[in-house]
C-alpha cells in the first residue's frame, strides 16, 4: 500500500526556518498551516503524529512555566490541549 499524507508545518516555524521549501525539494508533500497543536503534524496508518521542536532553553522555559502569567508549564498545556486522537507525540530537542 502506498500511503501518502501531507506533512503540515506550523506557519510560525515555516516563516522562521522555511522547512517546507527544503522538504518539497526532497519530494515531501509539505504544507504550512496556522494554529497547529504542534510544530509539525502528519497522519500515518496508526494515527496522528505530532512533533514539537524545542531548543534546550525553550524546553526549560516550557517545563518551568517561565514567562507564563499563571505559572503553568507551557509544555504541559501543549500536551493537554493536543488532540486526544494523536497516536504519537514527539519532542525534538535541538542544540548543544
Amino acid at each position: 500500500m502506498n500511503y501518502s499524507s501531507p506533512l503540515y508545518i506550523d506557519s510560525r516555524e515555516e516563516e522562521r526556518h522555511h522547512w517546507g521549501k527544503e522538504l518539497r525539494r526532497e519530494g515531501i508533500d509539505a504544507k504550512s498551516a496556522s494554529n497547529l497543536p504542534a510544530d509539525f503534524l502528519f497522519q500515518c496508518p496508526t494515527g496522528l503524529v505530532l512533533i514539537e521542536r524545542k531548543t534546550w532553553a525553550d524546553f526549560v522555559a516550557s517545563v518551568t512555566g517561565s514567562g507564563s502569567s499563571d505559572g503553568q508549564s507551557r509544555l504541559s498545556r501543549q500536551l493537554v490541549n493536543s488532540p486526544k486522537s494523536a497516536a504519537v507525540r514527539i519532542i525534538l530537542m535541538e542544540g548543544p
